[in-house]
């Protein structure tokens, strides 16, 4: 619950972004170096990211309430992500884009609920591989987007 904390430099060859590392740092500005391969549960759960925030192509997995009610506008998972956890971008209210990586092969329930208003969700895959994706109760409620754009076609959401 560092608010004043505006920025933080972490060291090159860390891994993982451990348990609320950074709960509640609502004017963090922080770069995550190429090395980091884990985002822990609630590490950035209502942050304020005053500027944009760059995930590594390292990442291979967001955890649970990760970036729960943090200040996103965009969000964009690498290839090499294959689990976001539940809730991840839970209540995200500013995010009006998500792209989601072809790495994907869970999405946690609850993981953009509340994004409301997201304008668009794009999967850097095909359709075949986003129906594979095992995805959690209520993944995107309350996101009023109809359709997920692939690389091949769309995909109609309910």
């Amino acid at each position: 619950h560092c608010e004043s904390l505006e920025e933080c430099i972490l060291p090159k060859g860390i891994t993982k972004i451990p348990y609320q590392m950074f709960w509640g740092c609502t004017s963090l500005r922080l770069e995550i170096p190429d090395s980091v391969t884990e985002i822990g549960d609630y590490a950035f759960y209502s942050c304020g990211f005053t500027e944009s925030l760059r995930l590594p192509s390292s990442l291979s997995h967001i955890g649970d309430f990760a970036f729960a009610r943090s200040g996103l506008e965009s969000i964009n998972i690498p290839n090499g992500v294959s689990r976001i956890g539940y809730a991840a971008f839970y209540h995200c209210d500013n995010v009006t884009r998500i792209v989601i990586g072809n790495g994907v092969t869970s999405i946690g329930a609850k993981a953009f609920t509340w994004c409301s208003n997201v304008n668009s969700i794009t999967f850097a895959g095909t359709v075949e591989q986003w129906n594979a994706i095992s995805k959690g109760d209520g993944w995107n409620g309350q996101v009023y987007v109809y359709e997920v754009i692939c690389s091949d076609g769309t995909v109609a959401l309910n």
